[in-house]
């Protein structure tokens, strides 16, 4: 059964399969929330790894609802690689992609609160040795627009599109939009094939990237808007994001081997296209 359905149609969350795994990667993960930053959820190793620096991710959800867990089995997963994800919102009904008051929703200013309380170097140190230079903004459909909203922010060294893209002022924030025609820094897109509501935006709007942007279109025809979200480790739509993040922020040469040319994904069922990584030099 779809978890919610966002504007345009077609679900936000894969049916949800409850995973008490803590991910695939070496350190088990988990979610919890911290007084000091409210309206958020915060995904991190559950025993924070010594000696590890971890990038950071800031999370938009899916139809900017204040759901902190809506994602909970794609940001556990990421989690469990050795990041820190701040999440809009308090935890709900994990895979549920609502909380029970719907008229709540997020702001692209709730990823810049996010991005100052690690930064302030006041509460975040306890979930582990964050890298303050590494940081991802990230979301899902309405999500992914706050996050291209902040991605002018200088701290922000990729931003990483879920089912997203092309969509305007959609996500709210106050000021004016900051456009993938603006970008520096890389870009990844995570689509559903023609049959997500954002397929049209983000395939158009990954084409119109500035001519020196380093980008990657993932698109998986029939996973729709949902993609694999709810599947244990967030399925194929998780492999993806970790390669794809353990590369960009973390220079990780297994994750480089397996993007480029990216057959393996390729053979995962994913239409796959990059460009202009010639030169580039994770940070």
């Amino acid at each position: 059964m779809p978890q919610g359905k966002g504007k345009g149609g077609g679900p936000i969350v894969s049916p949800y399969q409850k995973d008490t795994s803590g991910g695939s990667g070496p350190y088990k993960a988990h979610y919890t929330t911290d007084p000091g930053l409210p309206d958020h959820t915060i995904y991190a190793p559950k025993e924070a790894p010594k000696d590890v620096s971890m990038p950071l991710i800031v999370w938009g959800e899916g139809a900017c609802a204040a759901q902190g867990t809506a994602f909970v089995n794609l940001l556990t997963e990421l989690a469990s690689h050795g990041y820190v994800v701040l999440a809009n919102g308090a935890p709900g009904t994990p895979g549920s992609a609502f909380p029970s008051d719907r008229s709540k929703t997020t702001s692209p200013e709730q990823l810049t609160q996010s991005m100052d309380w690690v930064t302030s170097g006041k509460d975040a140190g306890k979930y582990g040795t964050i890298d303050k230079t590494k940081v991802a903004a990230a979301g899902q459909s309405c999500g992914g627009a706050q996050a291209m909203r902040v991605s002018g922010d200088p701290r922000i060294k990729l931003t990483a599109m879920f089912n997203s893209g092309g969509m305007g002022k959609l996500g709210g924030g106050k000021g004016p939009a900051f456009a993938a025609k603006d970008l520096k820094h890389p870009i990844i897109y995570l689509l559903g094939g023609t049959g997500d509501l954002a397929y049209a935006g983000g395939s158009a709007e990954y084409k119109s990237l500035p001519a020196t942007v380093p980008s990657i279109l993932f698109s998986m025809d029939g996973a729709g808007h949902g993609g694999t979200y709810g599947e244990i480790h967030a399925g194929k739509f998780g492999k993806a994001a970790v390669a794809a993040f353990d590369y960009i922020l973390k220079g990780d040469a297994k994750a480089k081997s397996s993007l480029f040319p990216g057959e393996g994904f390729k053979a995962d069922g994913w239409d796959y296209e990059f460009k202009n990584w010639d030169n580039f030099k994770p940070s």
